[in-house]
């Protein structure tokens, strides 16, 4: 019985010592990458700045909205303002043909 405890306990060891490596070993893979801690930095550094980018241009779109509605003399002007914000959109392009579109979505296809 003694030969078989002291198999149990050697076995237990090993089990730890194995657990212990496989978690150095991990740790080894995440240090060793080229993403490091600079690269984090820079990313934090350019989030920031994409951020006050676009809150700056948000304020300055705001502030053109309201120097148009400054101007505008009565509410029917506004209106006017607003709707022609609201109608601009981006033309498809018109430079190509109703049959060059089949074309091409037949040849992707596989027609």
């Amino acid at each position: 019985m003694e030969w078989m405890e002291c198999m149990k306990e050697t076995e237990r060891r090993i089990r730890e010592l194995l657990g212990v490596i496989e978690k150095e070993r991990g740790k080894e893979r995440k240090v060793r990458g080229w993403w490091d801690r600079e690269c984090r930095e820079k990313r934090g550094v350019l989030r920031e700045w994409r951020k006050e980018l676009c809150e700056a241009k948000k304020r300055e779109e705001n502030e053109r909205w309201e120097r148009k509605v400054e101007v505008a003399r009565n509410e029917s002007q506004v209106w006017e303002i607003v709707n022609g914000e609201r109608k601009r959109r981006k033309e498809i392009n018109k430079g190509i043909e109703m049959k060059e579109w089949e074309d091409i979505s037949k040849s992707c296809w596989g027609a």
